[in-house]
């Protein structure tokens, strides 16, 4: 359950924008500026960490100029497709950089043994690249929404892929925990 908390706490500013965003100017300014707050309150206090922090910050200012400062129609018209279209580039970028984004946060309370091993770096590649999955499906199913086709459908679908993504990960991440304990148990006797 705790990791379940800790990657939702990851991806808290994206959920707040998600869920105050409403449909209105006033409220999509608020949640953009409550969740530009809320992640650069994390990044200092460090609560969340490497390229997600950084990145998550730059697209809330961004888009804090571009929706409240400069009242950019297009943008506000697609900001749930910029804003999944970001996640997905975000993601992409930081595997081809060799900083998958999970890793980061794969690394709290394991041994520095095991951040250096490949299978533990293969396993946050695997994670990250669920996130790409999902963050590129949600990408396509903004683009879907633009055409007005079934928008409470592919809403539900959006929120049921996030959600399933952090149950995923903390399967996934249950089952490595459990080989790395078992390859210790095997190797000790």
């Amino acid at each position: 359950m705790k990791e379940i908390l800790q990657l939702l706490l990851a991806f808290l500013p994206w959920i707040l924008f998600l869920l105050l965003s409403g449909h209105t100017l006033t409220s999509l300014s608020l949640s953009l500026a409550i969740a530009a707050a809320v992640s650069l309150i994390m990044a200092l206090v460090k609560i969340q960490r490497g390229i997600i922090t950084w990145m998550s910050i730059l697209y809330f200012a961004v888009a804090l100029v571009m929706v409240v400062g400069l009242k950019n129609m297009w943008f506000i018209e697609h900001i749930s497709f910029l804003a999944n279209g970001f996640l997905l580039f975000v993601t992409i970028a930081g595997m081809l950089l060799g900083k998958p984004f999970t890793e980061e946060y794969a690394k709290a309370g394991v041994s520095a043994t095991i951040c250096s091993s490949a299978g533990f770096v293969k396993s946050c590649y695997i994670t990250t690249t669920l996130w790409m999955l999902i963050f590129l499906l949600n990408f396509l199913l903004e683009f879907l929404k633009q055409d007005n086709v079934s928008s409470g459908l592919l809403t539900f679908i959006n929120y049921f892929l996030l959600l399933a993504g952090v149950f995923i990960t903390r399967i996934y991440s249950g089952i490595m925990r459990a080989r790395r304990k078992k390859a210790v148990c095997v190797q000790s006797e």
